[in-house]
């Protein structure tokens, strides 16, 4: 699926992607990586829907332009080690696959944009709901504290579930926001619970149509 000014990729390696993370306190493995072909040192974002605590949906975006890692959760729980651990084992499955695509086959052009992003992926700015954290590591190549950068600032405002139910439906509208460089974090919020509903009915009619609608309006409610 290709909308007019932009360009993403969608293919079978979603279940590779999602299967990445077994638990928020599971054991990263580097064999996890070379999930496929496709060569991510060209993507602009990477969106990687994780399932956590067994009932719950987040979202983590691997942001190659901006080299940034989002943290997305919609009942705004606290930015905890386990869920800097989450972002951290998505950064090195991105560097890992990377590594596992660089043979000596490769164009010298290749592998220097491939080592670029190696060496540098790791450090990227974390962000969760909007708000910049500073990740400390401890033993065991784990997160052991994340401290907000920017103590004196308030909370972005981010669009949150207001029920049990409704995660799944606000991790697909944060992947569509990302997308469509729709701004989460403003002070009108481009949608909410009350809209829950006509999300639910449009992405039954996406399914039946066999396409996503990718107008503005198709994801902002103002």
């Amino acid at each position: 699926m290709e909308p007019q000014g932009f360009r993403y990729a969608m293919s079978p390696v979603t279940t590779n992607l999602l299967n990445l993370v077994r638990s928020m306190s599971g054991e990263y493995s580097s064999s996890r990586a070379g999930t496929s072909d496709l060569d991510f040192s060209f993507a602009e974002l990477i969106l990687l829907p994780q399932h956590v605590g067994g009932n719950h949906w987040v979202l983590v975006v691997l942001d190659l332009g901006q080299h940034e890692c989002r943290f997305y959760d919609s009942l705004s729980a606290p930015m905890h080690t386990k869920n800097g651990n989450l972002v951290y084992q998505c950064q090195r499955w991105l560097r890992d696959d990377l590594i596992s695509k660089c043979s000596d086959s490769c164009p010298p052009a290749a592998k220097q944009r491939i080592a670029t992003l190696c060496l540098d992926v790791l450090r990227w700015r974390t962000f969760a709901n909007g708000i910049e954290y500073t990740v400390r590591f401890g033993s065991h190549d784990q997160v052991s504290q994340m401290k907000r950068t920017h103590q004196h600032l308030p909370d972005p405002p981010l669009p949150q579930q207001s029920n049990s139910d409704d995660c799944g439906m606000f991790m697909l509208k944060y992947m569509q926001c990302e997308i469509m460089r729709i701004g989460l974090h403003t002070p009108v919020s481009p949608f909410g619970a009350l809209h829950v509903p006509d999300f639910r009915r449009r992405m039954v009619l996406e399914i039946a149509q066999g396409r996503i609608h990718t107008t503005r309006g198709d994801a902002v409610y103002q």
